[in-house]
């Protein structure tokens, strides 16, 4: 089970659904098997806009020469043209290109609007997949209105052995449209609200028995312990929300010495809309309240079984009288549209496997880094307890023959024996000199 996060921010939202903690780039626990997004987002490998232009003389040879206009000079001499195309319901699909460094990779794809304007500038790709290897997330990097084009780039994880695979990427719906409120006004006083309705009663999940399809905040590993999670009563109010006619508040109320508001994303979009309430003073400044969501129930579209019927936020509120100076704000993101499809093509890997790697033996916590390794896309490291490291806590830095140093941007994290960090450029092996971690030098081989 993945280790939850121990942060809930702006940048770290925490909406229960599946498709919300991909958005957020946050891990989740997953207790049951719904059908939901499975991967977590990370930053992006290199911050860029890409444009890929074919030859009509060429067949559909990708002219590679081209991006470098758009992109890093060292990145496309690195970037394995694909031109694998899929079409349906006149929206085409073309896998451009792809960077592999044997353990990960990224890959470009085109999605283009032949017929309609369903492609825009706020593509969100909802259910997709890539066949042998495991997915972690697909992200719009450039839309072309002229074309009605949205480029994309899929970041995946083969393990060890990813070059020379075949791999099939696989897109089967996605979301247009979307709008986002940072400073929503449900339009009541939460104090006054509290003081008037009527108890709004407790419950129980049985962490066994029921369906609680996710949990993340801060201190959820110490909730999931619990045998029974206290919740509040399904429907005991019915409080419409202004302009969310997706969703309704269900109850509010204390558990346990913990204000909890539970919401239910009644309509149909509202299994891909997401956000969260926070909480400021009545100045407008932003509070930092500790806070953690649990989904729960199940209901049924297209005879598929969904996670998270109900919502429930809870926050580190004790008392009615703390209400007195705060207001209840939200950040919410919707969606006009959602459309299935089924695109789908294949090629097989290839990629550069030169590697930089040095024996260590560093304590960092809890953590026991042993092995380091440097490839295009990042570095690796091996060890024990390594799902303690966070990349912005341990500065891990590659240092260049010219003197020039980049940090860290994200990490994944594939178990406690091993851990990939990304960085925000192609790593260019041959110029590395060396690699830092908490300022200990570390030269490579």
């Amino acid at each position: 089970m993945s280790k939850p996060p121990l942060e809930f921010t702006e940048g770290n939202l925490l909406n229960i659904k599946s498709i919300f903690y991909a958005k957020a780039g946050i891990e989740e626990i997953q207790p049951t098997k719904k059908h939901r997004k499975k991967f977590y987002s990370i930053a992006m490998v290199a911050t860029i806009s890409l444009l890929l232009v074919t030859s009509a003389a060429g067949m559909g040879v990708i002219d590679l020469s081209f991006l470098s206009k758009f992109i890093e000079k060292d990145m496309v001499r690195f970037l394995q043209p694909v031109s694998q195309v899929s079409e349906d319901q006149g929206i085409k699909m073309e896998t451009l290109a792809a960077v592999s460094d044997d353990e990960m990779a990224a890959i470009y794809f085109n999605m283009t609007d032949l017929t309609g304007n369903r492609i825009d500038d706020k593509l969100d790709i909802y259910d997709y997949s890539a066949k042998g290897v495991t997915t972690h997330n697909a992200q719009l990097i450039h839309y072309d209105e002229a074309t009605k084009t949205a480029t994309m780039r899929m970041l995946v994880n083969g393990g060890k052995k990813l070059n020379g695979n075949k791999i099939t990427v696989r897109i089967d719906s996605f979301l247009s449209g979307a709008m986002t409120e940072k400073e929503y006004n449900p339009g009541f006083d939460l104090y006054s609200l509290l003081n008037d309705k009527p108890a709004s009663g407790t419950t129980f999940l049985n962490r066994q028995k029921d369906d609680i399809s996710g949990l993340g905040g801060e201190g959820i590993e110490e909730i999931w312990e619990q045998e029974e999670i206290a919740v509040l009563e399904k429907d005991k109010i019915h409080m419409s929300l202004p302009g969310m006619d997706w969703q309704y508040i269900s109850n509010i109320g204390f558990v346990d010495g913990k204000l909890h508001i539970q919401v239910n994303p009644e309509s149909d979009m509202g299994r891909f809309n997401h956000g969260y309430f926070y909480f400021t003073d009545l100045n407008g400044n932003r509070q930092d309240i500790a806070r953690y969501s649990i989904s729960y129930g199940a209901y049924e579209i297209d005879q598929v079984g969904m996670g998270g019927d109900y919502i429930e936020y809870v926050y580190d509120i004790a008392d009615i009288s703390q209400l007195k100076d705060l207001k209840l704000r939200g950040y919410f993101t919707t969606y006009t549209d959602y459309f299935q499809g089924k695109w789908k093509t294949s090629f097989v890997m290839e990629g550069t496997t030169n590697t930089k790697q040095a024996s260590v033996n560093i304590k960092l916590a809890e953590a026991v880094i042993t092995n380091v390794e440097v490839s295009t896309l990042g570095i690796t490291l091996e060890g024990k307890g390594l799902n303690e490291i966070g990349s912005s806590d341990d500065n891990i830095a590659i240092h260049y023959k010219d003197g020039s140093v980049i940090h860290s941007e994200s990490i994944i994290s594939s178990s406690s024996e091993r851990v990939k960090l990304l960085y925000p450029k192609v790593i260019q092996i041959e110029n590395v000199d060396f690699v830092t971690i908490n300022g200990q030098e570390i030269q490579l081989q």
